[in-house]
């Protein structure tokens, strides 16, 4: 299940990104993902993740 984290974070922030349109600013939080992936997985996930 934790595997998947990384993945579903950035889905989620992209689509929020994406349905609040331009006056809200959420992309940032995309970088969410990979501090994720490099708290539970290894320097390999945090690479292809980022």
């Amino acid at each position: 299940m934790l595997s998947w984290l990384p993945i579903v974070v950035m889905a989620v922030v992209a689509a929020m990104d994406l349905t609040a349109g331009p006056q809200a600013g959420f992309l940032p939080l995309v970088s969410l993902g990979p501090a994720f992936a490099g708290l539970i997985g290894t320097w390999r996930r945090t690479v292809l993740s980022s």
